[in-house]
């Protein structure tokens, strides 16, 4: 599974249309505190094309701005009309007539796919109750906030489906005094989109329901445990956070430190992508405490549910283990920790239907959108211009847009190095040499030829960086990841090479959720024209005097 249109909603799609997905978000520009909170608080709608190529997804142009208000406008239903109703005559318009180009002599249609967010906005958006502790808590199913103490093993919540929210509404209009059914409030806002279904057009976002809620709750249950059980004191947990070395490539997210105040009032601060990176590699921080944990099952558990789930691509295939996975991790939550069952910890027994119905989850989370956020409260500090906030940054943002994509660089590929410097034939290692020789002659390694040499290059959007590890592969039926380092970044004659070291992929290490690797001491030239791309960058870790490479998806080839 690749795209939306590998799930079950987008199998019977025009396969010549482009996939129109919308985000919506509520933001403050300002960061006051008291009454006037939300007085310069704003709703933002974005749409993006999931057609975009992979290599292109994450660049932040590809996000565009549909719409931006004020949210205290939106505070009676009427006005959330005027304000979506020519989105919407848009969005059927280009589903249903297209554009037309004349250039090409050609029609290019879109469909519509569904509508990114967190769960707040989306329970707005699609017309359910804004409360997530009391009464029907979920957007997806029937489940009410009592039950969801109630094992997965032991019970079934009916699902949602189109002619039974229909049937709400239904009712909800003829008894206009009742303010809510089965959780459902009133109609979406956009019941008049075509392809848009409130039970189906509005999946789960795994930024919101691991990031920043469950991944955070079980790094804190698990160093309160370890505190209990005098494994580690809050002070020890505030200095090893504090002085633990991340590697080049993991130190743009690196959190900020645990502190004992934290401890205290179990609250783990950072953005998303930080609190990702502290639970991702929490094995390898506390790796001499973690199988002394008896948490660290819910841990084992999860990580691996929330590795197949930020899978790009996915196996339909998976799709039964996951939910046992999630099953499994609910029951251990309410048998060692009823006391944190919060909301998303159903949510997360939500993602296998998601999965099913919409694609991989990452094609439709919230993290690069929340990065375009950050241009509006940039442009809002910087500027201290606060009247009329939504025309001005709207036409900022859009003269902004123009410019990007008058540049040459925009959705294409491009090579730039970073960190050079020139060497001469004569300054490099014999080894290195005869690698040189072997591929371009003995003629350009006797001549002192100048050649550069880079920390870093950027090739088809993609970061390599010296000293980092990349999978050029997966091996047997096991796609078992195969890796090499970059020992070196050269250019020679206009021409881009890596010089890397092939390693063992020893063992897999549950303890540590990492792959132990070994350098088998094989050093190649590789062109970046050769690889094809599976992974980001990894950062090589020492733990016990083994190095390990912690991957932060799972991979699966193509078939």
């Amino acid at each position: 599974m690749f795209s939306f249109r590998n799930g079950s909603r987008g199998e019977n799609i025009n396969k010549k249309t482009f996939l129109i997905q919308l985000y919506v978000d509520g933001i403050g520009v300002t960061n006051p505190i008291g009454p006037k909170k939300d007085q310069h608080k704003l709703t933002v709608i974005y749409f993006t094309l999931e057609d975009i190529p992979e290599l292109f997804r994450s660049i932040l142009q590809c996000i565009n701005l549909v719409t931006i208000c004020y949210t205290k406008y939106l505070n009676d239903d009427t006005k959330i009309k005027k304000i979506y109703e020519p989105i919407i005559n848009d969005l059927n318009d280009l589903q249903s007539t297209g554009l037309i180009i004349n250039t090409f002599n050609s029609q290019i249609l879109f469909t519509f796919t569904n509508v990114a967010g967190d769960n707040l906005a989306l329970h707005e958006l699609g017309g359910f109750q804004q409360s997530f502790n009391s009464g029907y808590i979920c957007r997806r199913c029937l489940i009410t906030y009592g039950n969801r103490l109630i094992p997965l093993t032991d019970i079934y919540f009916i699902q949602r489906t189109e002619a039974q929210h229909q049937r709400v509404l239904k009712s909800l209009e003829n008894n206009p005094q009742v303010k809510s059914i089965f959780g459902v409030s009133g109609p979406s806002a956009l019941n008049d989109l075509h392809n848009f279904n409130s039970t189906l057009s509005l999946p789960a976002d795994c930024m919101h329901d691991f990031f920043e809620g469950v991944c955070p709750l079980i790094i804190m249950a698990m160093l309160k445990e370890a505190s209990r059980s005098r494994l580690i004191t809050f002070g020890a947990i505030q200095t090893r956070t504090e002085n633990f070395v991340y590697g080049e490539l993991d130190g743009s997210n690196k959190p900020p430190s645990i502190q004992v105040k934290h401890l205290t009032n179990e609250r783990i601060t950072g953005t998303a992508a930080q609190k990702y990176c502290l639970f991702r590699l929490f094995p390898i921080i506390f790796s001499d405490i973690v199988e002394h944990l008896e948490l660290f099952k819910i841990y084992l558990v999860l990580r691996e549910l929330l590795d197949m789930i930020l899978a790009v691509p996915q196996r339909k295939s998976w799709i039964p283990y996951m939910e046992t996975l999630s099953i499994n991790f609910q029951s251990m939550m309410i048998e060692m920790l009823p006391e944190k069952i919060i909301t998303k910890i159903h949510f997360v027994t939500e993602y296998t239907r998601v999965i099913e119905e919409n694609g991989p989850p990452v094609k439709y989370w919230c993290m690069r959108f929340e990065g375009a956020h950050l241009y509006f409260k940039k442009v809002a500090m910087q500027s201290y211009n606060f009247k009329n906030i939504p025309k001005t940054r709207a036409k900022r943002y859009q003269l902004r847009q123009c410019f990007l994509l008058s540049k040459e660089k925009f959705l294409r590929t491009f090579d730039e190095g970073s960190g050079g410097r020139m060497v001469y034939m004569n300054q490099i290692e014999s080894k290195i040499k005869n690698l040189l020789n072997r591929r371009y002659g003995q003629q350009v390694t006797d001549s002192n030829q100048a050649l550069m040499q880079y920390s870093q290059l950027i090739h088809n959007h993609i970061i390599y960086k010296q000293n980092a590890v990349y999978v050029y592969d997966l091996a047997h039926v096991e796609e078992i990841p195969l890796f090499f380092q970059i020992i070196y970044i050269l250019k020679l004659n206009h021409q881009w090479l890596f010089i890397v070291d092939f390693l063992n992929t020893e063992s897999f290490i549950s303890k540590l959720w990492s792959y132990k690797v070994s350098s088998s001491g094989r050093l190649e030239i590789i062109s970046p024209f050769d690889l094809q791309f599976y992974h980001k960058g990894l950062d090589l870790y020492e733990v016990n005097h083994i190095h390990v490479v912690n991957l932060a998806s799972r991979l699966t080839k193509e078939n």
